[in-house]
């Protein structure tokens, strides 16, 4: 099952910061509901633990995330892939920072993701409900705590 959302987030904070945030994994991980723990494989790649809940179905998924298209100060994408007992996802996100002289800084994303097993059975529109409400929430945090650094 394919779900695709996008939104853009006003921060006022200073791109550097917001920047220094998006590619921080620990100040991620504190934005994102459900996660567990965050490994480090290299400067580009982590293992993520996080569950996962949709409806009455609750699943514990080890995630492989890595960082690509790194463009310092602008922009990045991410892809993710990740199991967990009968289910399987795979995500590719985006994020664009756009600085003005005067004002917050604008950060643009986008989610595109593929699930299969129990999480898709599911039924679509719940899914994708869910899916739009915690990654909206998931970035209205990041901005949040990005305003608090």
């Amino acid at each position: 099952m394919r779900l695709e959302t996008s939104g853009v987030q006003e921060i006022d904070a200073p791109v550097a910061v917001v920047w220094s945030n998006l590619t921080d994994p620990t100040f991620v991980a504190a934005a994102a509901a459900g996660v567990e723990s965050v490994e480090p494989v290299d400067a580009t790649q982590y293992r993520v633990i996080a569950s996962l809940g949709v409806g009455s179905v609750s699943l514990r998924f080890t995630l492989h995330v890595k960082l690509h298209d790194v463009d310092p100060l602008a922009g990045l994408r991410m892809s993710v892939q990740g199991a967990a007992p009968g289910s399987a996802m795979r995500v590719e996100a985006g994020a664009t920072l756009t600085s003005s002289d005067v004002g917050p800084t604008r950060l643009a994303w986008t989610v595109a993701s593929d699930v299969h097993g129990t999480i898709a059975g599911i039924g679509a529109r719940l899914l994708q409900g869910t899916m739009r409400r915690k990654t909206e929430a998931f970035w209205t945090q990041f901005a949040g705590n990005c305003m608090t650094t």
